[in-house]
């Protein structure tokens, strides 16, 4: 084909591709100005109802549509997608809550199945929809006249930043219809086919999507803030699902950013994430929240759906939306956002660190089953005895292993017996009352932080008070929560007659145990107690005196206050983010995420959250699938070291609940712990207390650590040298300098 134009009267021409070049820059030029003018019409139809020195907040008196303008950048946030009618992949119902600013899901007890509804269809479509200016804000009533529900939402703008509330208690509903969850403008801060950025959700440490990366195949993101609700007890457990731990998310938009934070109904949020081409073309997240729980019940070979009915067990929902720009809008000023929002509204604390903490997991004793005289039985087998810890701490030492942290497991016959402790009684066969006692002066004289495991909540035996029918948490089947373990060869539950099951303490209960507990404790020459369940178990309660999750937190936290202050200190395994403000010290934090395909790359979003606030390390080395790369995850993300090692020949484990422990044998990995723990004494000792301020991946497979003092660490994954400014960085290795040295 043959195109000619004529310029100053000569003829000229052009490439076929060349009009195909011409006519994609049209077309974007076009789109641009498309873009700008529907902008400016949808601003046009907003009314400002609050404004401060940092922003202004319009709104829509119609829709309840708002936009948040940044009034140093001129930068402004869409709660819904200004250009979103031009968007061709959104179809039906998609298209639809591109326009919305709530989407409802609901039980209908007459037809006893669920359905969805969003706010532009249900209520804006139908003029049911009713804003009114409020103090520094605005209130939208959504009316759903053919459902008949109504729905209060209010946003609000506070001095750097904005506050959505649903008032749950003011929602109104027909004796036959139950909301089950909502999604909160799911579409906040969503980012176009055009624009560049990511979407950070706190999957395990943190993991990235970035903006339009082709996995339109892959499943989105969702994620359960604060874990599964452990009284629902899944029928597969997840391959390789990290849990999520803090409730935030971020949305990253060039030079721009903002990150969300769940205050008030953190435990009924659910985190979303997609990316473009799944549903519609914009890539977002946002938080959906659980009003009421569902479950799914097999009986005579058939599936029946149970829903709760009574009223949500929730007032009010509230998330936080900061804004960020320029240097700060990455996950790290994310990070440090958030660190803020624990500091001033949390009252979190900065914890002392002595020494370099390296923090060791001890298993006192397993039931074992045996046959005796021919008859199978269950019987408490030791592993590391009271005198054997003090041998193990002297050795340690003496090969340059000096603050040593220990948290003792099983040491208890409550424990390993899975009846409620209200008192200290250490097991006879690790040495007893006498050997514990002697265990405590030792530990204390040679420097060494001591703190036994004590743990509330999972029981599977009456006793000291407390009944299993009596006290154990109930589902929506009225029958007792079951725990159960998995089969590591089907991820199933474990069925099989023999296998160890247990029940939740009801949330009440707990507070009772807790109490008897404290009013017997005269513990001394320990650092405190490690506390297991309570700073990661959020579950529901459907007995005569129910709780939902929001109720048990709301137990959870005096508790943990009264334990921190009674106790003389917390440690905890993997904390969801409400223990973080009560723990002096923090184990098996994750280093990574759920290898789910959307991720595209993990990142230590909680280890830039809390360095410099609580000291913490990473999951036990030796019981890592490449341990010499989970050392560099160490080194990269400020974490200390911990391991995880009994006295006693491993092999005694087999078929027993620690035979996880596949590699916990102390002799096997004394010298290579010893090494590990001098190689970073000298730089922990440079940033153990410091904030992290800076991290980036500045190479492939190398990744740079920067701390508030100007220290710097880089890490090389590659299985080859690489060169970083100039000097060579050894294959599996690292390196630290202060910015500004040679």
């Amino acid at each position: 084909m043959r195109n000619e134009l004529t310029k100053t009267g000569i003829p000229v021409r052009i490439k076929p591709r060349t009009v195909k070049m011409q006519m994609w820059g049209l077309a974007c030029a076009l789109l641009f100005i498309l873009t700008i003018v529907t902008q400016a019409q949808t601003l046009e139809n907003m009314e400002i109802v609050a404004e401060n020195e940092k922003m202004l907040l319009g709104v829509n008196m119609i829709s309840g549509e708002f936009m948040v303008r940044d009034k140093f950048t001129g930068y402004i946030w869409w709660s819904n997608p200004p250009e979103r009618n031009m968007d061709k992949r959104a179809m039906g119902v998609n298209k639809m809550e591109l326009h919305s600013q709530l989407v409802l899901r609901y039980y209908n007890t007459q037809r006893n199945n669920e359905f969805k509804i969003n706010s532009h269809v249900g209520s804006v479509n139908r003029k049911e929809t009713h804003v009114t200016k409020i103090k520094d804000g605005f209130r939208v009533s959504y009316r759903f006249p053919k459902e008949g529900f109504l729905v209060p939402l209010e946003v609000t703008l506070e001095d750097a930043f904005i506050k959505v509330a649903i008032p749950v208690s003011e929602i109104e509903e027909p004796d036959t219809l139950f909301i089950t969850s909502l999604d909160l403008i799911p579409f906040f801060g969503a980012g176009d086919q055009e624009e560049e950025g990511y979407l950070f959700v706190p999957d395990g440490s943190g993991a990235l999507i970035s903006f339009n990366n082709g996995k339109q195949k892959a499943d989105p993101f969702k994620g359960s803030i604060y874990g599964f609700d452990n009284t629902f007890q899944p029928t597969r457990s997840p391959v390789t699902r990290e849990d999520v731990f803090i409730p935030v998310f971020g949305i990253k938009k060039q030079d721009h950013a903002l990150i969300a934070i769940a205050d008030q109904g953190a435990s009924l949020g659910t985190i979303n994430a997609s990316i473009s081409g799944q549903n519609n073309s914009y890539n977002n997240a946002y938080f959906e929240f659980k009003l009421r729980s569902t479950a799914t019940y097999m009986n005579l070979n058939h599936l029946f759906l149970l829903y709760e009915k009574s009223k949500p067990k929730v007032d009010r929902i509230e998330v936080k939306y900061y804004f960020l720009s320029g240097e700060k809008a990455n996950y790290v000023g994310m990070a440090e956002k958030y660190r803020e929002f624990l500091v001033k509204e949390k009252g979190m604390k900065a914890k002392s660190v002595d020494g370099i903490p390296f923090y060791l997991d001890l298993y006192g004793a397993v039931r074992l089953r045996k046959s005796i005289c021919g008859i199978p039985m269950y019987v408490n087998e030791e592993l590391t005895t009271f005198k054997e810890i003090e041998t193990l701490v002297t050795t340690m030492q003496s090969i340059g292993i000096d603050d040593i942290v220990i948290n003792l497991r099983d040491w208890t016959p409550e424990k390993l017996k899975k009846r409620v402790p209200i008192s200290v009684t250490p097991l006879n066969k690790l040495g007893g009352r006498k050997a514990f006692e002697d265990l405590k002066l030792t530990l204390k004289e040679k420097g060494v932080q001591f703190y036994p495991e004590f743990n509330f909540i999972d029981f599977n035996s009456s006793g000291n008070g407390f009944n299993l029918m009596k006290d154990s948490s109930i589902n929506l089947n009225q029958l007792p929560a079951l725990q159960f373990e998995y089969k590591r060869s089907s991820f199933l539950k474990d069925l099989n007659m023999g296998k160890e099951k247990w029940r939740l303490l009801k949330p009440g209960s707990t507070e009772t145990a807790v109490k008897k507990y404290i009013s017997t404790y005269d513990e001394k020459n320990i650092s405190g107690i490690m506390l297991g369940a309570i700073p990661n178990k959020v579950y529901s309660d459907f007995s005569k005196e129910p709780s939902g999750r929001e109720n048990t937190l709301e137990k959870w936290e005096p508790l943990l206050a009264l334990l921190e202050q009674t106790t003389g200190g917390l440690m905890a395994n993997r904390p969801n983010a409400y223990a973080f403000p009560y723990l002096d010290h923090i184990v098996a934090l994750p280093v990574g995420a759920s290898d789910f395909e959307i991720v595209d790359q993990t990142i230590p979003f909680i280890q830039v959250v809390i360095h410099g606030l609580i000291p913490y390390s990473n999951s036990p080395i030796n019981l890592a699938s490449n341990p010499e790369d989970y050392f560099l995850k160490a080194v990269e993300s400020g974490s200390f070291l911990n391991y995880s090692w009994i006295y006693r020949e491993p092999s005694i484990l087999k078929e027993t609940p620690l035979n996880h422990l596949y590699s916990c044998g102390y002799d096997v990995w004394l010298d290579s712990a010893a090494w590990q723990y001098t190689r970073i004494k000298e730089l922990y000792e440079l940033i153990k207390t410091e904030t992290i301020t800076n991290h980036s991946q500045i190479a492939p497979e190398v990744y740079e650590t920067e701390y508030a003092n100007g220290y710097c660490v880089v890490v090389n994954y590659n299985k080859k040298p690489v060169k970083v400014d100039d000097q060579m960085l050894a294959a599996k290795g690292f390196i630290f300098f202060k910015k500004g040295d040679n």
